[in-house]
């Protein structure tokens, strides 16, 4: 039964490694109407758009 856990646990953490890896070079953009967009929106495309404009990650160097 440990192994099954240790397993299991060894998969999460891998998992969540590779969603932080994921998470950061993921490009910063915005999509609307006529697709993906790479920048930052001149204007907010909705109100609820408008406070979640800013990046969470650094830019890779």
């Amino acid at each position: 039964m440990m192994e099954i856990l240790t397993i299991y646990a060894g998969l999460s953490g891998l998992a969540c490694l590779v969603s932080l890896v994921a998470a950061h070079f993921a490009p910063v953009g915005y999509e609307d109407e006529t697709g993906f967009h790479y920048g930052v929106a001149d204007r907010p495309l909705s109100p609820a758009q408008g406070a979640n404009t800013g990046q969470v990650l650094p830019l890779p160097a």
